[in-house]
């Protein structure tokens, strides 16, 4: 009796990282997020202020991007050599589940606004970065006289 064994969980598709030219990372055509001027000058604040942290997605067997659009958008308009990548290797189908939701998988995550309110009070050195925090704060629904409420129940 043949039996069909369920795909390995949490398989790792991660096959490399790399540092590339972001001109050779090719968008994804079924990118489906748009970014606008406030968020491109939000996150070059914030490479300019604190730098790389995250890697950009890129899948080795389609030769496109998975997550990072925006950074190797930025990188190029600001002539940027080279940029952190982690290679991947999925299938097409497997790509468009990961493109379709790797941010609003994210973006499920519920806000503890104290906790939000304490960290961004926290920042005190907020030089180039006020308009990214102030955007963080709007965002979240925290604005400043709120939020120093919020902290005193």
């Amino acid at each position: 009796m043949s039996q069909t064994l369920p795909a390995p969980i949490w398989q790792n598709r991660i096959t490399g990282h790399r540092e590339a030219d972001p001109a050779t990372l090719a968008p994804n055509g079924s990118n489906w997020r748009r970014h606008p001027k406030r968020q491109q000058e939000a996150l070059s604040a914030a490479l300019e202020r604190v730098g790389v942290v995250q890697t950009v997605i890129y899948n080795v067997r389609t030769q496109r991007l998975v997550d990072g659009h925006l950074r190797v958008e930025l990188a190029l308009a600001q002539g940027v050599t080279t940029i952190p990548v982690t290679d991947v290797d999925l299938a097409e189908e497997d790509e468009a589940i990961v493109l379709a939701s790797l941010d609003p998988l994210a973006a499920m995550a519920e806000m503890d606004t104290i906790a939000l309110t304490t960290l961004l009070q926290d920042i005190t050195d907020r030089d180039g970065i006020d308009d990214l925090l102030a955007s963080v704060s709007s965002h979240a629904g925290i604005d400043p006289p709120e939020a120093r409420a919020v902290l005193e129940l």
